[in-house]
Protein backbone atom coordinates (compact mmCIF):
# COMPACT_ATOMS: atom_id res chain seq x y z
CA UNK A 1 0.00 0.00 0.00
CA UNK A 2 2.70 2.51 0.96
CA UNK A 3 4.87 1.71 -2.05
CA UNK A 4 1.87 2.19 -4.39
CA UNK A 5 1.34 5.62 -2.80
CA UNK A 6 4.90 6.63 -3.70
CA UNK A 7 6.52 6.09 -0.29
CA UNK A 8 10.23 5.25 -0.32
CA UNK A 9 10.73 2.00 1.61
CA UNK A 10 13.81 0.93 3.53
CA UNK A 11 14.30 -2.25 5.53
CA UNK A 12 16.97 -2.10 8.24
CA UNK A 13 19.28 -4.87 9.43
CA UNK A 14 16.70 -5.94 12.05
CA UNK A 15 13.93 -6.37 9.40
CA UNK A 16 12.04 -3.26 10.53
CA UNK A 17 10.52 -1.32 7.64
CA UNK A 18 10.74 2.46 7.35
CA UNK A 19 8.77 4.45 4.78
CA UNK A 20 8.87 8.14 3.84
CA UNK A 21 6.29 9.92 1.70
CA UNK A 22 7.55 11.39 -1.56
CA UNK A 23 7.32 14.92 -0.10
CA UNK A 24 9.22 13.98 3.08
CA UNK A 25 6.34 15.04 5.32
CA UNK A 26 5.19 11.64 6.56
CA UNK A 27 7.11 8.72 8.10
CA UNK A 28 5.66 5.25 8.72
CA UNK A 29 7.63 2.64 10.64
CA UNK A 30 6.71 -1.02 10.99
CA UNK A 31 8.91 -2.03 13.92
CA UNK A 32 8.37 -5.70 14.85
CA UNK A 33 12.00 -6.16 15.84
CA UNK A 34 12.47 -3.03 17.97
CA UNK A 35 13.12 -3.51 21.69
CA UNK A 36 11.57 -6.94 22.17
CA UNK A 37 11.68 -6.61 25.97
CA UNK A 38 8.79 -4.12 26.03
CA UNK A 39 5.44 -5.75 25.23
CA UNK A 40 3.62 -2.38 25.17
CA UNK A 41 5.93 -0.88 22.56
CA UNK A 42 4.69 0.54 19.30
CA UNK A 43 4.51 -1.95 16.47
CA UNK A 44 3.57 0.81 14.03
CA UNK A 45 4.77 4.39 14.34
CA UNK A 46 3.49 7.23 12.14
CA UNK A 47 4.84 10.77 12.23
CA UNK A 48 3.79 13.81 10.22
CA UNK A 49 6.05 16.82 9.86
CA UNK A 50 5.36 20.46 9.08
CA UNK A 51 8.42 20.61 6.83
CA UNK A 52 10.39 17.97 4.91
CA UNK A 53 13.50 16.29 6.32
CA UNK A 54 12.11 15.51 9.79
CA UNK A 55 11.78 19.04 11.17
CA UNK A 56 8.72 20.56 12.78
CA UNK A 57 6.76 17.52 14.05
CA UNK A 58 3.02 18.08 13.49
CA UNK A 59 1.54 14.88 15.00
CA UNK A 60 2.24 11.23 15.76
CA UNK A 61 0.23 8.03 15.92
CA UNK A 62 1.32 4.69 17.34
CA UNK A 63 -0.26 1.26 17.25
CA UNK A 64 0.81 -1.63 19.47
CA UNK A 65 0.43 -5.39 19.06
CA UNK A 66 -3.13 -5.28 20.43
CA UNK A 67 -4.34 -2.95 17.65
CA UNK A 68 -6.42 -4.86 15.08
CA UNK A 69 -4.66 -5.10 11.71
CA UNK A 70 -7.82 -3.85 10.00
CA UNK A 71 -7.64 -0.61 11.97
CA UNK A 72 -3.98 -0.05 11.03
CA UNK A 73 -4.80 -0.80 7.38
CA UNK A 74 -7.70 1.67 7.39
CA UNK A 75 -5.51 4.35 9.00
CA UNK A 76 -2.74 3.85 6.43
CA UNK A 77 -5.27 3.87 3.57
CA UNK A 78 -6.61 7.22 4.79
CA UNK A 79 -3.06 8.50 5.27
CA UNK A 80 -2.06 7.65 1.71
CA UNK A 81 -5.25 9.02 0.14
CA UNK A 82 -4.23 12.50 -1.07
CA UNK A 83 -7.85 13.70 -0.96
CA UNK A 84 -8.11 12.84 2.74
CA UNK A 85 -5.30 15.06 4.03
CA UNK A 86 -5.16 18.81 4.06
CA UNK A 87 -1.80 20.58 4.08
CA UNK A 88 -3.34 24.06 4.47
CA UNK A 89 -1.62 25.75 7.46
CA UNK A 90 -4.65 28.00 7.95
CA UNK A 91 -6.96 24.99 8.19
CA UNK A 92 -4.95 22.21 9.90
CA UNK A 93 -8.05 20.19 10.79
CA UNK A 94 -9.33 20.22 7.20
CA UNK A 95 -12.61 21.81 8.23
CA UNK A 96 -12.73 23.92 5.07
CA UNK A 97 -12.25 20.95 2.73
CA UNK A 98 -15.98 20.20 2.54
CA UNK A 99 -18.73 22.81 2.34
CA UNK A 100 -20.94 22.90 5.40
CA UNK A 101 -24.38 21.34 5.11
CA UNK A 102 -27.11 23.96 5.14
CA UNK A 103 -29.07 23.88 8.36
CA UNK A 104 -32.77 23.03 8.05
CA UNK A 105 -35.13 25.96 8.35
CA UNK A 106 -38.22 25.87 10.51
Amino acid sequence: MLDRAGYKLHQDELANTHAWSHDGLTYVGFLPEADKGDESRALWQVRAYRQPNATGLAWTATFDQATPAELVAAFLAALTDPAAITRDPLDPAGMLDQPAEPSPTS
